[in-house]
């Protein structure tokens, strides 16, 4: 991804929304990627959505990251910023 930079990196699927809708409603192309923090592990039993592998809070098991083009990266960093600010 040599022509993409990331805009936004965070564990909260609700402002991922906020970012794809700013995005989306600016024409703004944008890729969003997951990252399994938990190592592909899953939970099972009546632990599930308290904590992962060792301990790991079940809200920091995944990581969200919105790639843009380069050329867009500034405008999208403002919209998103903006945003967070209304």
């Amino acid at each position: 991804m040599f022509n993409k930079e990331t805009v936004y990196q965070g564990y909260s699927l609700g402002e991922l929304a906020k970012v794809r809708n700013v995005l989306a409603q600016n024409g703004i192309k944008y890729k969003v990627k997951t990252n399994n923090g938990s190592g592909g592990g899953s939970v099972t039993g009546g632990r599930r959505g308290i904590t992962g592998p060792a301990g790991m809070q079940s809200r920091f098991e995944r990581q969200y990251e919105v790639v843009v083009n380069r050329e867009d990266a500034e405008q999208a960093r403002y919209l998103i910023n903006e945003d967070k600010h209304k």
